[in-house]
């Protein structure tokens, strides 16, 4: 393509090596460490396993952090494992030169799948794009809805007071989508029946758990890592594995702890609280803690590295996470496949993992609910056992990851036999309105996704 040199090629075309069978654009906002992005390194590793090629281009910038990570190419050196070809596309061009990089790129590497998530960019870019390659599979990979952002395409005139965040931009824009891929049924009955007013999902659009292996639990890492932390055998270890932001409601963490703590006066080693993770909400999280006196009662450790969190997670009982949003938390099915019981809110997919007799959830503000279940569990080691068994139970049977290396690749394969080319492709993809209203959202209107990313929604 015009404007862009021949010597920006895939490494298979460097190297000189045979086409691979399939080739796959992967287009995501950036390579941070939250839950959608952990699922997106394991889309690709799972893809370049089934045979598949891939490049990776992130429409906004990995330089620096952001309110919700403070780390944008934290998974980098991961997805450089399988693959080298990884653009940013702030970091190259302008936005009026977006569409057609995306477009050379797919053509330059013969790509036969567009997949994109969590990408207000390649949403707007789609019938473009769509309408240039009608014989690629364009497909989205949906996380979580955020009611409280209002957005849309540009294509809709006027916009409306409409929130659901990416959840509904997937939706308004299913017509040129071949494939939708969706974290929990909740969002994908909420995509079909609130955003495109169906009865039910179309025959494009599919529920796939995430999945983990089932870790083998190991009695002498348990106590190696309870001694390291300073537990008593009978102290009951609480858990939070996740971003401090304010989606996952720090605050009400850390006065539902307070209250906890307070339950047992006479006895200091009852409970204890392991943090894991950082966020713009941290050092608020700390001072919290320590006005309140907590801080012998609590281990607030940051950011670890990926591969300790599985011997922390074998060390505690119980995870407790007051998410007032999620799709369903990666860390949850983590802490359910080591056995720990959950304590979480009742929200997106949530319930499709935590059932009954594997845990608890609450109402996002039930703060008296949640201090009721870490009481229950505190005084009852035999639940803690019981709900934890089966906790594991529901792992192994339902978010393995070898259920998911099946049907993420054929999926993507078997979406050629859906592939629709809408007759509205000529009157839409007017591609300078795409790139006026990206251009909007990039320069940080009132309900624009830099916007949205600053307030921490």
């Amino acid at each position: 393509m015009r404007g862009f040199p021949n010597a920006i090629m895939n490494s298979w075309q460097r190297r000189g090596c045979r086409r691979l069978q399939k080739q796959l654009l992967l287009v995501i906002p950036w390579m941070a460490m939250g839950g959608a992005d952990k699922i997106n390194v394991d889309l690709v590793r799972i893809l370049s396993k089934a045979g598949w090629g891939v490049t990776i281009v992130n429409t906004l910038s990995t330089s620096g952090q952001s309110d919700i990570s403070a780390h944008l190419d934290f998974s980098r050196p991961q997805l450089q494992q399988y693959t080298e070809d990884i653009f940013t596309l702030p970091h190259l061009l302008r936005v009026d030169d977006y569409a057609r990089f995306l477009l050379y790129m797919a053509q330059s590497r013969g790509v036969d799948a567009v997949v994109l998530s969590n990408s207000f960019v390649a949403y707007n870019l789609v019938p473009f794009l769509k309408s240039r390659l009608p014989n690629v599979i364009f497909a989205d990979y949906v996380h979580m809805r955020e009611k409280h952002w209002t957005t849309c395409l540009f294509f809709e005139t006027p916009c409306g007071d409409q929130g659901g965040g990416y959840p509904r931009l997937s939706g308004k824009l299913s017509p040129w989508l071949d494939l939708s891929l969706f974290v929990s049924e909740d969002e994908r009955q909420w995509v079909a029946t609130s955003v495109m007013g169906l009865p039910e999902p179309n025959a494009r659009q599919h529920t796939v758990y995430h999945g983990i292996s089932l870790p083998t639990l190991n009695s002498d890492t348990r106590l190696r890592v309870r001694q390291i932390l300073g537990l008593e055998p009978q102290t009951l270890c609480i858990v939070f594995v996740g971003r401090i932001v304010d989606q996952k409601q720090p605050d009400v963490l850390a006065r539902v702890f307070r209250r906890l703590v307070a339950h047992y006066p006479e006895d200091p080693a009852a409970v204890h609280l392991v943090v894991v993770g950082t966020g713009e909400r941290f050092d608020q999280l700390d001072r919290t803690l320590k006005w309140n006196g907590l801080a012998d009662y609590v281990t607030l450790l940051g950011s670890i590295a990926r591969h300790s969190v599985p011997a922390l997670l074998m060390a505690s009982d119980v995870y407790f996470m007051p998410s007032k949003m999620e799709g369903i938390s990666i860390s949850l099915i983590e802490a359910m496949g080591h056995g720990l019981v959950p304590v979480v809110t009742d929200v997106g997919g949530q319930s499709e993992l935590v059932r009954a007799g594997a845990g608890y959830l609450t109402d996002p503000d039930d703060e008296e609910m949640m201090l009721s279940h870490l009481v229950d569990l505190q005084k009852s080691p035999s639940l803690r056992v019981q709900m934890g068994r089966r906790a594991r139970e529901i792992v192994k049977s339902d978010f393995s990851i070898a259920t998911l290396e099946k049907r993420l690749p054929s999926l993507l394969l078997n979406a050629t036999a859906l592939r629709t080319i809408p007759a509205e492709h000529s009157a839409i993809s007017d591609l300078s309105k795409a790139i006026e209203h990206i251009n909007e959202d990039v320069s940080g209107g009132e309900h624009s996704m830099v916007s949205v990313l600053n307030r921490d929604c």
